[in-house]
């Protein structure tokens, strides 16, 4: 119960008035930028509704291009999975083109098969706060940038109707749509974030339409 107080408190003076954060773009910090994943085929005010939270599960911050480097030589991606990093210091930096689908959400059986709808990556903006975020929260400039990109992107693309931790994404985009998860559930964007983020939302931050600037 303390520890929903206390982090109702850290939203309530976080949420006020947050800033929107600059966005660094791709080519100052990836010398060799890559174009992957399925290219939407319609405006992408029509197709992205959801903004999925994780944390990258560094102990020490990879950085953008760490990140990268990671998904190419572990993960077996083409590219990087993210559309947004965020770094503890606040600086936001542009990931995977946003016009094609990420590779942060998960896998089902039926996207699996070529039906690119049924992903849970499709119309799914992942952002992604550099970071283990189990125990601790992200630094404060983290989470403001984190709380300005949400803003932004949801005045940018209205039809945006959820902010949900890479852990609800089973349930929410998978489960709810009758849809068959492949792999094992997680617990991203660990605890504290998560948490905090769900405090977020029952402060009403998320809901209903982004107001245009």
């Amino acid at each position: 119960m303390l520890l929903a107080h206390a982090l109702a408190l850290l939203v309530a003076t976080a949420v006020d008035a947050p800033s929107l954060p600059y966005v660094v773009p791709r080519a100052p910090w990836d010398p060799s930028p890559r174009r992957a994943g399925q290219r939407y085929p319609v405006r992408l005010d029509r197709v992205l509704r959801t903004i999925v939270v994780h944390h990258s599960d560094f102990l020490e911050p990879a950085g953008p291009l760490g990140i990268k480097d990671y998904h190419l030589e572990v993960s077996g991606f083409s590219d990087i999975g993210y559309h947004f990093v965020i770094e503890p210091d606040g600086t936001v930096y542009e990931g995977r083109a946003l016009d094609h689908t990420g590779a942060h959400a998960g896998v089902t059986r039926e996207g699996a098969r070529g039906n690119h709808a049924q992903d849970p990556d499709w119309g799914a903006i992942g952002i992604v706060l550099d970071g283990y975020f189990g125990e601790e929260l992200p630094p404060p400039a983290q989470r403001e940038a984190l709380l300005g990109l949400i803003d932004q992107l949801r005045a940018r693309f209205p039809k945006i109707d959820r902010v949900i931790g890479h852990r609800e994404v089973r349930r929410e985009l998978v489960l709810s749509r009758k849809l068959t998860p492949v792999g094992a559930p997680t617990v991203c964007p660990g605890d504290a974030l998560f948490l905090w983020l769900d405090a977020a939302r029952r402060e009403h931050r998320f809901r209903g339409p982004a107001r245009q600037p």
